[in-house]
């Protein structure tokens, strides 16, 4: 048996000290989900509560559309292929930006040798990159890995 929870409301109830068995993790759980929830529901706008609640109210019409019609469950999974598949290229092309937006500034205070060997792998980068795109050779070679998969996982401009 695992912990007992002891609960005294007022001596005039008839659970007054009365031992209740209970599991603590999911107590703890579900009472900072229920404080949060009552927070939200003190402080928000009647507006956002309003949007909160329609939002899960239609996520659990989808959810119950989904079981009864299995093309609601298709369309569904494929709509978050799609999300997934579009966040993943948007972290693959923004990335590299976000580094070079990053190392700009610093390349600028560095000495003027690193600045030249910054600049000589920046172009170094550059070639490969346009070897991978204008030459067939290496680009049959970058996109083979693609072949086969559905349509959601391609980039968006296949040559």
């Amino acid at each position: 048996m695992g912990p007992v929870l002891e609960i005294s409301v007022s001596k005039n109830t008839r659970y007054h000290n009365r031992a209740i068995p209970c599991d603590c993790r999911q107590s703890c759980l579900s009472d900072c989900l229920g404080l949060g929830v009552i927070h939200f529901f003190r402080t928000a706008s009647w507006g956002k509560i309003l949007f909160v609640t329609i939002f899960f109210a239609v996520i659990l019409l989808l959810t119950f559309l989904a079981v009864v019609f299995p093309r609601v469950d298709k369309t569904i999974r494929a709509a978050i292929s799609f999300y997934g598949s579009f966040i993943y290229w948007y972290f693959v092309t923004t990335a590299p930006i976000l580094f070079f937006f990053w190392f700009a500034p610093r390349v600028l205070v560095m000495s003027k040798t690193l600045q030249w060997a910054v600049f000589v792998a920046w172009g170094l980068l550059l070639i490969f990159g346009s070897l991978t795109v204008f030459t067939e050779k290496y680009r049959n070679r970058f996109f083979r890995g693609y072949r086969g998969r559905s349509e959601s996982s391609r980039p968006a401009l296949m040559l």
